[in-house]
């Protein structure tokens, strides 16, 4: 029964520690990651420095849509003033390879089926 506290436990405290983080990405695979405010009722993320977008997104990072096309505001003011603003996609990014996440059902499953093996070992059902 430790041991299964123990691995829970674990499971838990790794969840706590993931380097998911939302962006905004653009119709032309730029993500865009310095977020101000709200704008227009959605996220705003400003691009002032190129520091603030990463091209090819999609090749870089793990990209996991949170809202349709319309779910983010992209404000351009690289040229001082705000000029070629657009929508986008908020998206949640991470490291790649892809988190175990579409895993987790079956990862609880198998736990669950663990847990039923030991309580019938112990002869408590």
């Amino acid at each position: 029964m430790k041991r299964i506290c123990l691995l829970l436990l674990s499971l838990f405290i790794g969840i706590g520690f993931g380097y998911a983080q939302t962006g905004c990405l653009s119709s032309t695979n730029n993500l865009y990651r310095n977020y101000q405010n709200q704008r227009y009722g959605v996220p705003n993320y400003y691009f002032r420095t190129l520091n603030d977008r990463v091209e090819g997104a999609s090749s870089i990072y793990c990209l996991r849509p949170l809202g349709g096309s319309n779910s983010c505001y992209i404000t351009n003011t690289t040229a001082g003033y705000e000029s070629m603003s657009s929508y986008g996609t908020l998206v949640s990014y991470g490291p790649l390879p892809c988190p175990i996440d579409d895993y987790t059902p079956l990862m609880i499953l198998g736990l669950a089926g663990l847990g039923v093996l030991t309580i019938k070992k112990k002869h408590l059902f």
